[in-house]
Protein backbone atom coordinates (compact mmCIF):
# COMPACT_ATOMS: atom_id res chain seq x y z
CA UNK A 1 0.00 0.00 0.00
CA UNK A 2 0.96 3.47 -0.95
CA UNK A 3 2.45 5.42 2.39
CA UNK A 4 1.95 9.45 3.11
CA UNK A 5 3.95 9.40 6.35
CA UNK A 6 6.02 12.33 7.13
CA UNK A 7 9.99 11.68 7.47
CA UNK A 8 11.95 13.66 9.43
CA UNK A 9 15.75 12.95 8.29
CA UNK A 10 15.53 12.06 4.80
CA UNK A 11 18.60 10.09 3.11
CA UNK A 12 19.07 12.59 -0.06
CA UNK A 13 20.56 16.58 0.94
CA UNK A 14 18.04 19.34 1.37
CA UNK A 15 19.85 21.35 -0.50
CA UNK A 16 20.42 19.31 -3.69
CA UNK A 17 22.57 22.45 -5.09
CA UNK A 18 25.24 23.86 -2.48
CA UNK A 19 26.25 27.38 -2.48
CA UNK A 20 22.75 28.37 -4.14
CA UNK A 21 21.95 31.64 -3.27
CA UNK A 22 18.14 31.08 -3.59
CA UNK A 23 15.00 30.84 -0.84
CA UNK A 24 13.96 27.39 0.35
CA UNK A 25 11.19 25.19 0.75
CA UNK A 26 11.40 21.48 1.67
CA UNK A 27 8.94 19.24 1.39
CA UNK A 28 9.50 15.41 2.22
CA UNK A 29 6.78 13.20 1.02
CA UNK A 30 4.13 15.71 1.13
CA UNK A 31 4.69 17.54 4.20
CA UNK A 32 6.19 20.39 5.40
CA UNK A 33 9.54 20.49 6.94
CA UNK A 34 10.41 24.32 8.27
CA UNK A 35 13.66 22.59 10.10
CA UNK A 36 15.08 22.57 6.71
CA UNK A 37 13.48 25.63 4.96
CA UNK A 38 14.67 29.41 4.73
CA UNK A 39 11.48 31.84 3.50
CA UNK A 40 11.32 34.72 2.26
CA UNK A 41 10.75 38.07 4.59
CA UNK A 42 10.47 41.23 2.53
CA UNK A 43 7.47 43.80 2.16
CA UNK A 44 5.23 42.85 -0.55
CA UNK A 45 6.09 39.12 -0.90
CA UNK A 46 3.91 36.66 1.27
CA UNK A 47 5.78 33.40 1.31
CA UNK A 48 4.52 30.00 3.35
CA UNK A 49 3.16 26.74 3.03
CA UNK A 50 -0.04 26.53 1.82
CA UNK A 51 -1.34 25.16 4.65
CA UNK A 52 -0.86 28.15 6.68
CA UNK A 53 -2.84 30.44 4.21
CA UNK A 54 -6.29 30.73 3.76
CA UNK A 55 -7.97 28.20 1.30
CA UNK A 56 -7.88 28.62 -2.53
CA UNK A 57 -10.07 27.68 -4.72
CA UNK A 58 -9.02 25.47 -7.43
CA UNK A 59 -7.47 27.78 -10.58
CA UNK A 60 -8.55 25.41 -13.64
CA UNK A 61 -10.39 22.28 -14.06
CA UNK A 62 -7.76 19.56 -14.67
CA UNK A 63 -9.09 17.68 -12.24
CA UNK A 64 -12.52 17.32 -13.74
CA UNK A 65 -11.31 15.38 -17.40
CA UNK A 66 -8.29 14.11 -16.04
CA UNK A 67 -7.66 11.01 -13.75
CA UNK A 68 -4.16 11.92 -12.49
CA UNK A 69 -5.69 15.26 -11.11
CA UNK A 70 -8.90 14.46 -9.83
CA UNK A 71 -6.67 11.96 -7.44
CA UNK A 72 -4.86 14.99 -6.85
CA UNK A 73 -7.65 17.47 -6.11
CA UNK A 74 -8.83 14.27 -3.57
CA UNK A 75 -5.10 13.72 -1.81
CA UNK A 76 -3.35 17.18 -2.23
CA UNK A 77 -1.11 18.12 0.42
CA UNK A 78 1.16 20.55 1.68
CA UNK A 79 2.95 22.69 -0.76
CA UNK A 80 3.92 26.54 -1.91
CA UNK A 81 1.97 29.22 -1.08
CA UNK A 82 3.82 32.88 -2.70
CA UNK A 83 2.10 36.26 -3.25
CA UNK A 84 4.19 38.77 -4.93
CA UNK A 85 2.59 42.15 -4.39
CA UNK A 86 2.43 44.46 -7.71
CA UNK A 87 5.80 45.72 -9.15
CA UNK A 88 7.70 44.09 -6.45
CA UNK A 89 10.83 42.15 -8.07
CA UNK A 90 12.16 38.85 -5.71
CA UNK A 91 15.86 39.56 -5.36
CA UNK A 92 16.29 35.71 -5.16
CA UNK A 93 15.07 32.45 -6.76
CA UNK A 94 12.61 30.61 -4.04
CA UNK A 95 13.66 26.74 -4.40
CA UNK A 96 10.89 24.04 -3.51
CA UNK A 97 12.34 20.52 -3.03
CA UNK A 98 10.03 17.94 -2.93
CA UNK A 99 11.52 14.84 -1.53
CA UNK A 100 10.52 11.47 -2.19
CA UNK A 101 11.84 9.38 1.08
CA UNK A 102 10.66 5.49 1.56
CA UNK A 103 8.85 2.31 -0.27
CA UNK A 104 5.15 3.12 -1.67
CA UNK A 105 5.00 6.64 -1.39
CA UNK A 106 2.44 8.66 -2.05
CA UNK A 107 2.67 12.65 -2.34
CA UNK A 108 0.43 15.34 -3.70
CA UNK A 109 1.98 18.56 -3.34
CA UNK A 110 -0.14 21.55 -4.40
CA UNK A 111 1.38 25.14 -4.91
CA UNK A 112 -0.78 28.46 -5.26
CA UNK A 113 1.47 31.55 -6.64
CA UNK A 114 -0.20 34.51 -7.35
CA UNK A 115 2.58 37.70 -8.95
CA UNK A 116 0.97 40.72 -8.88
CA UNK A 117 0.83 43.40 -11.92
CA UNK A 118 4.50 44.26 -12.73
CA UNK A 119 6.05 41.82 -9.89
CA UNK A 120 8.74 39.35 -11.24
CA UNK A 121 9.88 36.06 -9.57
CA UNK A 122 11.38 32.79 -10.41
CA UNK A 123 10.78 29.26 -8.88
CA UNK A 124 12.89 26.20 -8.80
CA UNK A 125 10.83 23.28 -8.48
CA UNK A 126 13.46 20.76 -7.63
CA UNK A 127 12.36 16.64 -7.28
CA UNK A 128 14.65 13.89 -5.32
CA UNK A 129 14.54 10.63 -4.14
CA UNK A 130 17.13 7.91 -2.98
CA UNK A 131 17.69 5.23 -4.59
CA UNK A 132 15.82 2.78 -2.63
CA UNK A 133 12.78 4.51 -2.59
CA UNK A 134 9.47 4.17 -5.21
CA UNK A 135 6.25 5.62 -5.08
CA UNK A 136 3.93 8.05 -6.86
CA UNK A 137 4.32 12.07 -6.91
CA UNK A 138 1.52 14.18 -8.59
CA UNK A 139 2.19 17.95 -8.06
CA UNK A 140 0.31 20.81 -9.32
CA UNK A 141 1.08 24.61 -9.81
CA UNK A 142 -1.60 27.22 -9.87
CA UNK A 143 0.04 30.10 -11.08
CA UNK A 144 -1.46 33.67 -12.04
CA UNK A 145 0.88 35.78 -14.09
CA UNK A 146 -0.52 39.78 -13.93
CA UNK A 147 -0.27 42.15 -16.24
CA UNK A 148 3.44 42.62 -16.99
CA UNK A 149 4.06 40.47 -14.97
CA UNK A 150 7.02 37.54 -14.82
CA UNK A 151 6.92 34.41 -13.59
CA UNK A 152 9.93 31.75 -14.29
CA UNK A 153 9.88 28.11 -13.85
CA UNK A 154 12.40 25.81 -13.98
CA UNK A 155 11.78 22.23 -12.94
CA UNK A 156 14.07 19.43 -12.10
CA UNK A 157 13.35 15.97 -11.66
CA UNK A 158 16.50 13.89 -10.04
CA UNK A 159 15.33 10.87 -8.91
CA UNK A 160 17.57 7.76 -8.14
CA UNK A 161 14.72 5.25 -6.76
CA UNK A 162 11.90 4.38 -9.42
CA UNK A 163 9.16 7.36 -8.35
CA UNK A 164 6.47 8.23 -11.06
CA UNK A 165 5.95 11.90 -11.51
CA UNK A 166 3.07 13.72 -12.75
CA UNK A 167 2.83 17.47 -13.43
CA UNK A 168 0.45 19.57 -13.68
CA UNK A 169 0.87 23.55 -14.43
CA UNK A 170 -2.06 24.95 -14.59
CA UNK A 171 -1.17 28.56 -15.35
CA UNK A 172 -3.28 32.34 -16.11
CA UNK A 173 -1.55 34.74 -17.66
CA UNK A 174 -2.56 38.47 -17.83
CA UNK A 175 -1.87 41.10 -20.43
CA UNK A 176 1.75 41.34 -21.89
CA UNK A 177 2.94 38.91 -18.94
CA UNK A 178 5.67 36.58 -19.49
CA UNK A 179 5.55 32.91 -18.55
CA UNK A 180 8.46 30.67 -19.10
CA UNK A 181 8.75 26.93 -17.75
CA UNK A 182 12.07 24.20 -18.67
CA UNK A 183 12.14 20.94 -17.37
CA UNK A 184 14.86 18.69 -16.93
CA UNK A 185 15.01 15.66 -16.35
CA UNK A 186 19.29 14.40 -15.62
CA UNK A 187 17.81 10.73 -13.52
CA UNK A 188 14.05 9.82 -13.35
CA UNK A 189 12.35 6.40 -14.12
CA UNK A 190 8.72 7.91 -15.82
CA UNK A 191 7.53 11.57 -15.88
CA UNK A 192 4.39 13.42 -17.76
CA UNK A 193 3.70 16.73 -17.98
CA UNK A 194 0.48 18.34 -18.43
CA UNK A 195 0.81 21.76 -18.73
CA UNK A 196 -2.60 24.39 -19.23
CA UNK A 197 -2.04 27.70 -20.38
CA UNK A 198 -5.02 30.19 -20.15
CA UNK A 199 -4.96 33.43 -20.91
CA UNK A 200 -7.24 36.50 -19.57
CA UNK A 201 -5.74 39.56 -20.43
CA UNK A 202 -7.78 41.74 -23.27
Amino acid sequence: AWSVQPIASPSVPVQPVPGLEAYRLVFINGHFAPEHSDLPVAEGVQCMPLSAAPEQKWQATAHEDDWFAALHAAKHQDGLYLEVAKSVVVDRPIFVHHIAEGEGVAAFPRHVVRVAEGAQVQLVSWHSAAAASTGLVVDRWDVAVGDRARCDLDQIEALAGPVHLVHFPCIEQGRDSHFRIHSVSPQVHWTRHDLRIRLTGS
